[in-house]
């Protein structure tokens, strides 16, 4: 599947008039991704990864203290299904 099929049906969902997508977070990520729903946010966002303006900061609710300071989490985040193309 391809995200840029799956975004006028996401826009509709969202009742916008149109998505932009501006930039996948990482590669190795479950698909996190930044979208706009103007033309002038995608211009604007687009720009700050550009020029390298964005600072990443990544968030983990965990239900205890981990046992050990790091490591891989290697599960799906979410899963549900999109209806539509």
């Amino acid at each position: 599947h391809s995200l840029h099929r799956l975004l006028p049906d996401l826009a509709r969902a969202l009742h916008c008039d149109d998505l932009h997508l501006i930039h996948r977070l990482d590669a190795t990520t479950t698909g996190c991704v930044v979208l706009a729903k103007t033309s002038a946010a995608a211009e604007a966002l687009s720009s700050y990864f550009r020029d390298k303006k964005v600072v990443k900061t990544y968030w983990a609710i965990t239900k205890a203290v981990p046992q050990r300071p790091e490591g891989i989490i290697n599960i799906p985040i979410s899963s549900r299904r999109i209806e539509g193309k």
